[in-house]
């Protein structure tokens, strides 16, 4: 009998884990499911609070948006509804190459339907908005495909798309699209490497190729090349797992194929790229925005300093260029894998260690200048050396803590779902956070600002912000481990309502408003084809005036044009009207009032005197512009004539194509005040004739004697040449999709078991 009990008692014992197992399993699932709810009310809670202006019919102005976007988007929105091309904008710089400056992503499908279909409040809200979402989903099956549970991967797409770096970016909208894009890449790519199913891997080989067309569509050159160093770190992470080795050579071709479908926009930057100021720029300008070190305090006190980013005198100041702020639960994610590395899982241990690495390259090559001998070497890289702004590496920190942050919350629900609890020694490891904020804010306010002059005492409110929020996340996470499961609900509300604030709170700086509330828009300026207005006549930072159907003779950029004449800093300090006159300006505004300008000159006038000129600077003011053109090369005209020069009116006057009708005592010079750029052609009564470059600037050419009809189009011979790739690139693609297809059915055949136990997992 007492052996009979014995064997009994052995055999429930050893029945108890098995039994366990499966409650525990519940257990996790269930709080997943809750988890993965209450994270998802989260990131629609904050995208409704960000997309709260548009609900309004207002829409976020802050910065480049209001200075920028928004002014050449309603250019680029009424050329589509009139049907005309919006490759050239004659409203700023006296005319330029619009498309091949690329921020507009005049050809991404995405901005032809939306402000083709759209009004300009909608599609211009849809393009800032649309990418938080999608930041989101792809993060989360990227993580879900790597092993995560689903409210973990959802945590993780939450930190990246609402952190420091997105949402204070949301000013550069087309820099945020194409970061929206990189999660995508990267589940294409893990697709490409390591699926064995061909129609899979033929789907993520087409997706790799457009998604990569796609993103050089949208015209951030920096952008592209910050995600595209995230994707060559996911590349190395997964070679251990690639299935064929066919298959890097296949990945490498995909994505050379999606260069070649953005082609269209990427070459016409190029040809401008080499015309504009960007390439003559030096070291001080590219390290602009370097993080300075003090910045990396904002990890754990994000309002550490009066505007949020370290400055000082070498130090441009600006949190979205310069922002270091994870979440308040990111830290305390971190300090979680220090506690628990030894019993992370290989395949965890390996995206913990990919997430520190992106984290430290990121960090270090943001600080810039302040890092110089790396900065020296980033420089004098082709291209990638003419970027400004260092803080932008941020982007690969923020794509790092995320993945952590992800890890480590799969790991606090397992933890969490068994029952486990940690040494009291082990969870004041977590405390330390709060800490190291205390300690950075007595630093700070107390030390630093006393070692600047400043003035410490109204200062703590705001640094002692972030001593508050670590500490919440510490005592969720602390209560979550001492088996209050409940904890890790509020713990995920936290992680995204604290971003949302950080992020929204700067983006309202400038306070939304409606389109036709701006000041911009309800300033109309005269319109007139001969003529334009400008304000005060300097280089000025903004393209708002245009909203108003101001017609601009500078304006804002990203790719600043070479000038040769307006650009010349000793006559526009000495002579501004002088340059005023030969840009056609008639009005220039300040302080809310209109000047005419003295003797202005028309923006099309015939000249029956033409002079080569080597030294426009000095020429300019030796010789009447009323009278007499200089141009670079000898033009035959038959010199002064007696009495008036001949007539010449604009009868049309559209983007890229000005009609002129011209009568002429004698052949003489036409000088239109349109600058000049490749791609221009000029016919006089359907026959092609030479274009004439005029004062360096401006384009022109010599009429007969009599009436005549005098057509400017602009036409640039790289688009088509550029459009060719592209088509070939997407018929590349569908090819090399059929490859893959092909490649991984064979794989198949040869190695059925790991399809078969792929398809059982899936």
């Amino acid at each position: 009998m007492g052996r009979r009990n014995h064997r009994s008692t052995s055999t429930t014992e050893r029945r108890a884990p098995a039994a366990q197992a499966p409650a525990e399993a519940v257990r996790r699932a269930k709080l997943d499911r809750q988890l993965w709810w209450a994270g998802l009310a989260t990131a629609a809670a904050v995208w409704l609070a960000l997309a709260e202006p548009w609900s309004r019919g207002a829409s976020y102005l802050m910065g480049d948006l209001y200075h920028f976007h928004l002014p050449l988007r309603a250019f680029y929105a009424d050329c589509l509804q009139r049907g005309e091309s919006a490759r050239w904008i004659p409203e700023v710089f006296c005319g330029y190459y619009l498309h091949g400056e690329g921020q507009v992503g005049q050809l991404h499908p995405f901005h032809q339907l939306a402000y083709r279909l759209l009004s300009l409040v909608n599609a211009f809200n849809l393009e800032l908005l649309v990418n938080y979402p999608l930041l989101i989903a792809g993060t989360y099956l990227l993580l879900v495909r790597r092993g995560l549970p689903r409210s973990a991967a959802l945590l993780a797409g939450v930190l990246f798309a609402y952190s420091g770096f997105n949402l204070t970016h949301l000013l550069h909208v087309n820099m945020v699209a194409v970061v929206a894009h990189l999660p995508w890449l990267l589940l294409a790519i893990d697709f490409v490497l390591t699926d064995p199913r061909p129609r899979f891997v033929a789907a993520a080989v087409l997706l790799l190729a457009l998604v990569t067309g796609s993103e050089l569509l949208l015209g951030h050159p920096q952008a592209v090349w910050l995600v595209g160093l995230v994707e060559l770190s996911y590349v190395l992470l997964l070679l251990t797992a690639v299935l064929r080795w066919w298959r890097v050579p296949l990945l490498a071709a995909s994505k050379l194929v999606g260069v070649a479908i953005g082609c269209v926009q990427w070459w016409p930057t190029w040809q401008l790229l080499g015309m504009s100021r960007r390439e003559t720029t030096d070291e001080a300008f590219r390290g602009v925005s370097s993080l300075h070190p003090w910045n990396f305090l904002q990890t754990v006190s994000p309002y550490l300093f009066a505007d949020r980013a370290y400055a000082n005198d070498s130090v441009q100041a600006g949190s979205h260029e310069l922002s270091w702020y994870t979440g308040c639960v990111a830290p305390i994610l971190a300090i979680w894998f220090l506690v628990r590395w030894k019993s992370l899982a290989m395949p965890r241990r390996k995206l913990v260690v990919w997430g520190a690495a992106l984290i430290a390259v990121g960090s270090v090559l943001a600080l810039g200048r302040y890092a110089s001998p790396i900065h020296a070497l980033v420089v004098r890289l082709p291209v990638v050396g003419l970027f400004r702004c260092p803080g932008r590496y941020g982007l690969l920190m923020y794509f790092g803590a995320a993945v952590l942050g992800g890890v480590a919350m799969a790991d606090l629900l397992e933890v969490v779902a068994r029952g486990e609890r940690p040494s009291w020694r082990r969870i004041a490891a977590l405390w330390t956070v709060p800490v190291a904020s205390l300690v950075a804010a007595i630093v700070v306010v107390v030390v630093l600002d006393a070692w600047q002059g400043h003035d410490a005492s109204p200062r703590w409110e705001r640094p002692l912000t972030g001593v508050v929020l670590t500490t919440a996340a510490a005592a969720l996470v602390t209560t979550a481990l001492r088996g209050q499961s409940w904890a890790l609900l509020g713990l995920l509300a936290l992680a995204g309502l604290d971003l949302g604030v950080y992020g929204i709170s700067y983006a309202r700086l400038v306070p939304p408003m409606a389109l036709a509330d701006l000041p911009a828009s309800r300033t109309r300026y005269p319109r007139d084809p001969q003529w334009r207005i400008t304000e005060s006549g300097q280089l000025i930072r903004s393209d708002a005036p245009l909203l108003g159907g101001a017609r601009l003779m500078y304006g804002y950029v990203g790719l600043f044009p070479r000038l040769r004449l307006l650009g010349d800093p000793q006559i526009a300090t000495s002579d501004p009207d002088l340059l005023r006159r030969l840009a056609a300006v008639r009005w220039k505004c300040a302080e809310a009032r209109a000047v005419e300008v003295e003797g202005w000159l028309p923006r099309a006038r015939l000249v029956a005197e033409a002079r080569v000129s080597r030294d426009l600077a000095a020429d300019v003011r030796r010789y009447d512009p009323a009278s007499v053109a200089l141009v670079d090369e000898p033009i035959e005209l038959p010199g002064e004539l007696p009495g008036e020069p001949g007539r010449v009116a604009i009868t049309r006057d559209r983007p890229g194509a000005i009609h002129c009708t011209v009568d002429a005592p004698a052949p003489q010079l036409l000088v239109l005040a349109e600058s000049w750029y490749p791609g221009w052609r000029v016919t006089i009564g359907g026959t092609a004739v030479p274009i004439v470059r005029t004062f360096g600037d401006f384009i022109g050419c010599v009429v007969p004697a009599g009436n005549s009809h005098v057509e400017f189009q602009f036409d640039n011979p790289v688009e088509r040449r550029a459009a060719w790739v592209s088509l070939g690139g997407l018929l590349a693609a569908i090819l090399l999709a059929g490859i893959a297809w092909c490649g991984a059915r064979r794989d198949e055949r040869v190695n059925p078991s790991v399809a078969a136990r792929t398809r059982a997992t899936s």
